[in-house]
């Protein structure tokens, strides 16, 4: 992990990248083209209050859990003395558990709902956040509390985004 540098890691982000493109040239139908949206269209969203509302969630979600993620690798390392190799693997698994959440996600969200299924995975990550805050100085209960909280971190964004089609005006 750490021991390649952050030019492989980005180097392996990139060729990631690359080959999704790809795959979305190859499986994406031809001419596929979105709906042009004119100016009354945004002014009916902006003057909708639930997708207002939706909207300031989504951001203190992202911004909230941002404030704590940006800080994980300097606080693994002073509270419990984690290596360079031990700090990647908590992030490994805070981005797979963060793709297996967007995979449960959306597998249960047609049959439970958008609210509810949103309301899920925010509290994963509230459940996250508070076990890494409580279970600060012991490595192995805080990257458990890390997975629970990649659980949730991408799949409450979805979800809002879910939330806000269903809200959108007509």
């Amino acid at each position: 992990p750490s021991r390649y540098g952050w030019r492989a890691a980005y180097g392996g982000i990139g060729l990631l990248g690359c080959i999704s493109f790809v795959l979305l040239l190859l499986r994406l139908p031809a001419g596929l083209k979105g709906t042009p949206v004119d100016l009354k269209t945004w002014s009916a969203v902006a003057r909708s209050r639930t997708v207002l509302l939706l909207l300031a969630i989504t951001m203190l979600q992202m911004s909230g859990q941002f404030a704590v993620f940006t800080f994980m690798g300097p606080l693994l390392k002073k509270l419990t003395g984690a290596s360079p190799d031990a700090i990647g693997m908590v992030f490994a698994i805070y981005g797979v558990c963060g793709f297996l959440g967007v995979a449960i996600a959306t597998r249960i969200v047609d049959t439970w709902g958008p609210y509810r299924t949103s309301l899920l995975f925010t509290c994963l990550v509230l459940a996250g956040i508070t076990g890494w805050a409580l279970s600060a100085g012991t490595l192995a209960i805080m990257a458990g509390a890390v997975a629970i909280w990649g659980l949730g971190f991408a799949s409450t964004n979805s979800m809002q985004q879910v939330r806000l089609v269903a809200a959108a005006p007509p």
